[in-house]
């Protein structure tokens, strides 16, 4: 899984980009971890944006599952991917302790 930022700046926006899990691993829960893992290591993120393919249903279902809701249009790439784009929205921490 690749984080990051399109603006260095910005630390409230991050963009999950390919999230890759080998087939022998996929069904336990390993993609969830990782995103979940993610979350944890930026608590200051208030926003998180990914694109995927329509066309894989498991990788819809995995997001959906963390929280992520579709949101904007489709972009037909060829007749068989579309993409789309999933965005989670969380308050970020207190800082009083």
């Amino acid at each position: 899984m690749n984080l990051g930022h399109n603006d260095p700046e910005e630390k409230h926006i991050s963009f999950i980009s390919p999230l890759f899990i080998l087939p022998q691993y996929q069904d336990q829960g390993m993609g969830y971890k990782a995103i979940q893992a993610a979350f944890e290591l930026y608590p200051e993120v208030k926003e998180w944006i990914l694109e995927t393919i329509l066309q894989e249903p498991r990788n819809c279902h995995l997001y959906e599952k963390c929280g992520f809701v579709r949101f904007g249009g489709e972009e037909v790439v060829n007749d068989k991917m579309t993409l789309i784009t999933y965005r989670l929205e969380r308050n970020a921490p207190s800082k009083e302790g």
